[in-house]
């Protein structure tokens, strides 16, 4: 879970600087849209964002698991490798290029620095960097654990026949989550709902989701369908996230 003073800062829409030379854009509906393409935009997030876990059938079809390989060392790859795609993502998101960042080892440790203001990138901080580009684009998936490796590739080849029957794609866009908030909020609306910013709407739809799960446990108790005492309220307030 991130600081809540990160999560005040993506509520508030605002860039998040990391250090001097790393700063998070956030950017509305709107820029992404006009200014930058929703497809180049969804590229970058999931360039920086990604982990071996969203990789794991490309990862299994090379004949490694996920599990064998860090969310810093997939992108170390990526850079080391002078990938174009991440040194455009770096520039749209981070607003730095990492094409000047060079690797370097030091006791079995590998971090980026750019020689040219000493700014370093070591793991720890790529992982807090993940994290917030993560939670700000609504990408925090809770990863399953197994208990052997056989469970593990078992669960991956399912995964991959859902994917070539195409019976694991989601049916939620961007377009649908504008929809649904835009209408379920008066105050709102579809013409205001394109100067806010992605996290804010995954944070109002979050919002809609516990107020109406409330509503309904409110409705149980009033009917008599659910006993009081079994409920959590302080829990279950649909303010508590």
């Amino acid at each position: 879970m991130l600081p809540e003073e990160i999560e005040l800062k993506l509520l508030r829409g605002k860039d998040i600087k990391i250090d001097k030379d790393i700063i998070i854009k956030q950017y509305t509906i709107n820029q992404i849209l006009d200014d930058i393409g929703l497809d180049v935009y969804n590229l970058s997030i999931q360039y920086i964002g990604c982990t071996p876990y969203d990789h794991r059938i490309l990862l299994y079809d090379s004949g490694r698991l996920y599990t064998e390989i860090s969310n810093w060392e997939l992108f170390l790859s990526f850079v080391i490798n002078k990938n174009k795609s991440i040194i455009d993502s770096m520039k749209l998101i981070l607003d730095i290029d990492i094409s000047k960042y060079k690797a370097y080892e030091v006791d079995n440790k590998i971090y980026l620095k750019n020689n040219e203001n000493d700014n370093e990138i070591d793991e720890t901080k790529f992982l807090i960097i993940q994290e917030i580009v993560r939670e700000m684009c609504g990408m925090n998936i809770k990863i399953p654990s197994f208990a052997n490796k056989t469970a593990l590739i078992y669960e991956i080849e399912k995964y991959k026949r859902r994917l070539l029957k195409k019976r694991n794609l989601s049916n939620v866009t961007l377009k649908s989550l504008i929809s649904s908030i835009a209408w379920n909020s008066y105050s709102i609306g579809i013409n205001k709902i394109w100067d806010l910013t992605q996290y804010q709407l995954y944070d109002g739809l979050s919002s809609i989701n516990k107020k109406d799960k409330w509503n309904n446990i409110m409705f149980g108790i009033y009917t008599g369908n659910i006993k009081q005492d079994s409920i959590n309220l302080n829990k279950e307030q649909w303010f508590n996230k």
